[in-house]
């Protein structure tokens, strides 16, 4: 059996990468299965080797799960399982940090997170300085996610990329499987553009006219 895990932070596209690689017939990738929401949190007595030995899938030659940056903090030791089991490990970054901003604001906002459905409200304020800081705090977690992973084997992939099309190949080739056409069963939460669902976007446009976030800014939209 393979074995593999998502590793990334919130929001960043692993629900749509997990829907990816579930449309390939030979693969078989859930949720979160070591996290304060699952089934672990009310056995923690049980350490998380043998949890996901007698979690782990039947019937399945490639089978992973996701494992974001929040409930790593919580249990750090999953590192271990995943360099002891030989895990591959997937480092999934969402490359543009303002979509990736907004995505994480309208999640709180409509207090969905579940990227299955449409948000109701579509629209929402960004604070220019909470945008600074996320920003710094999450290409600093995306920097120890990527050193972690680089201890075991691993791919790193941009989020932006596959939705586009791009290192499907790549990544069926690292888990070992034949090639097929990946289509993901998932929808776009976010239907507006950019400069509609962020409605001080004139805000941000001066603020940020010049220096590396305006790269943000000016990033075509993916469709």
């Amino acid at each position: 059996m393979t074995r593999f895990a998502i590793i990334s932070m919130g929001r960043s596209g692993s629900t749509y990468l997990s829907h990816l690689l579930n449309s390939h017939p030979d693969v078989l990738s859930l949720g979160e299965l070591v996290s304060p929401h699952t089934w672990y949190a009310d056995c923690e007595d049980m350490d998380i080797h043998t949890y996901l030995e007698q979690r782990w899938f039947k019937g399945a030659d490639v089978a992973g799960f996701k494992m974001p940056w929040q409930p790593i903090t919580k249990y750090p030791d999953v590192w271990g399982v995943f360099w002891a089991q030989g895990y591959r490990l997937i480092h999934l970054r969402r490359r543009n940090k303002l979509d990736h901003f907004l995505s994480v604001k309208l999640a709180q906002k409509n207090n969905e997170w579940s990227s299955e459905v449409e948000y109701p409200d579509q629209s929402v304020e960004i604070d220019p300085n909470h945008l600074l800081g996320f920003i710094n705090s999450s290409t600093f977690v995306d920097t120890t996610l990527r050193t972690m992973c680089e201890r075991g084997d691993h791919l790193a992939v941009d989020y932006e990329d596959l939705v586009q099309g791009r290192g499907h190949d790549k990544l069926q080739e690292f888990l070992g499987v034949d090639c097929v056409n990946l289509a993901p069963a998932t929808i776009r939460a976010r239907r507006l553009s950019r400069g509609e669902a962020i409605s001080n976007f004139a805000v941000l446009n001066e603020r940020f006219a010049t220096g590396p976030i305006r790269q943000y800014l000016d990033e075509p939209e993916l469709l």
